[in-house]
């Protein structure tokens, strides 16, 4: 059973792209203003070594799928992963 087996201490029989199986599950808060005023965002950072910028496997050109939890085939968001190139060649 995939949502057994994939888990942090067995990457290896996670899909390629499932961050929250490997890592740990992505809380998203509704969109909404608190009372203050203030935007209620959560941001994530994750570290994949899995899941390569760069080279034959890179996820460069590749999409990210948002899927509703539980390892639900329901999409909730997705977007293109694409590189941003600077035009100032000096800033290389």
């Amino acid at each position: 059973m995939y949502a057994r087996d994939c888990n942090a201490g067995n990457v290896i029989a996670c899909k390629l792209g499932d961050m929250s199986g490997k890592l740990t599950p992505i809380d998203i808060v509704p969109y909404k203003l608190s009372e203050s005023g203030a935007v209620n965002l959560k941001k994530y950072y994750f570290v994949d070594s899995f899941l390569p910028l760069c080279g034959m496997n890179s996820v460069v050109g590749k999409s990210i799928l948002i899927n509703e939890q539980n390892h639900s085939s329901s999409a909730l968001s997705c977007t293109n992963l694409v590189l941003l190139e600077n035009e100032d060649q000096d800033y290389l």
